[in-house]
């Protein structure tokens, strides 16, 4: 018994140091060689557009598509065409940055009279396909559906096209199911609030006195408002009507700042980040050891590092005490 207990202890070391050595292998080669090769350029694409609401089809629900930026989503994305001065960073963010910069992009549409690159309509099923699109970085927004006395709004999200798959495959058909608010949540008259926030380190050399904020009403200017040091950077408008749809843009041009809108149901905070500082996202830390393959680096680090110990362990055991088990 003891002889086949060592015997299997023997085996289980042998494996372990194998699997170390691999895996340390593994993790020593460049980071190109997890990359995934460069999409088809001439391949178009195709976004299909899921709605639901708690598993019922939002049929009738006008959806838009504009393309934002050139790029993928391995190498990184720019902004171009009608998106390209604007002041929005794509660098270095988390999925909770991803969102904000869906909802900034989506301010800037219709006070700038920015046209849809496509559009469609939900079918019976809740499903549009909108076919033969470029490759790019795509913003995706959907028009008030009223049902009775609820009303259904998309959140605004980006998608890219094609699409990099976990396995590191690309996808060029591309089937996404948009956020869908809470039409119980709607008041019939409720208050917005605008807060300024500047990430600057606190100088305010480069900050301008006054701010020019625009209440805007299904996309058109409604009401201006300016926004000081003095009024703390923000401004409330009251008991705005539900039967519109209401936001707000800084209308006030910072060349040395870039802008983010986080939106909540009654208030929208308007942050302004240096240029000099705005290197990642400051509202969620960023992993920046994701391969372009799209799987996490954490685990492969994690098993390097037990394979190492492993592999200490074993080679200790076996050719430790001063060389009595060493193979003759």
């Amino acid at each position: 018994m003891k002889n086949f207990r060592a015997k299997l202890n023997q085996r289980a070391r042998q494996i372990a140091i194998s699997l170390a050595l691999f895996v340390c292998l593994m993790i020593s080669l460049p980071r190109g060689a997890w990359a995934a090769e460069p999409p088809d350029t001439t391949k178009p694409c195709a976004l299909t557009l899921v709605c639901n609401y708690q598993m019922k089809a939002l049929a009738g629900m006008q959806l838009r598509l504009y393309r934002v930026a050139d790029g993928t989503s391995d190498a990184g994305f720019t902004l171009s065409g009608a998106f390209a001065s604007l002041p929005v960073s794509l660098s270095g963010l988390s999925a909770a940055g991803w969102s904000t910069a869906a909802a900034t992009l989506a301010s800037y549409v219709q006070p700038n009279g920015i046209s849809a690159t496509a559009s469609a309509q939900t079918d019976s099923k809740g499903s549009a396909t909108l076919p033969n699109l470029a490759q790019g970085l795509y913003l995706v927004v959907g028009d008030t559906l009223k049902i009775g006395q609820n009303s259904y709004n998309v959140e605004p999200f980006l998608v890219a096209l094609p699409t990099l798959t976990k396995s590191g495959a690309w996808q060029y058909d591309v089937t996404a199911y948009p956020k869908i608010t809470d039409p119980e949540e709607a008041l019939d008259y409720y208050d917005l609030t605008i807060l300024k926030q500047w990430v600057d380190q606190g100088s305010n050399a480069k900050r301008p006195d006054s701010i020019e904020i625009a209440l805007l009403r299904d996309g058109v200017v409604y009401e201006n408002r300016t926004l000081t040091a003095a009024g703390n950077w923000r401004y409330t408008w009251t008991n705005l009507s539900n039967q519109y749809i209401w936001s707000a843009i800084e209308t006030t041009t910072l060349s040395d700042y870039t802008v983010k809108y986080q939106r909540s149901s009654k208030t929208l905070v308007i942050i302004n980040t240096a240029k000099s500082l705005d290197t990642t996202d400051d509202t969620e830390d960023v992993d920046k050891d994701i391969p372009k393959t799209g799987l996490n680096w954490w685990p492969v680090y994690l098993l390097a590092g037990a394979g190492v110990v492993i592999f200490t362990i074993g080679w200790r055991r076996r050719y430790g005490a001063g060389g009595k088990h060493h193979a003759s």
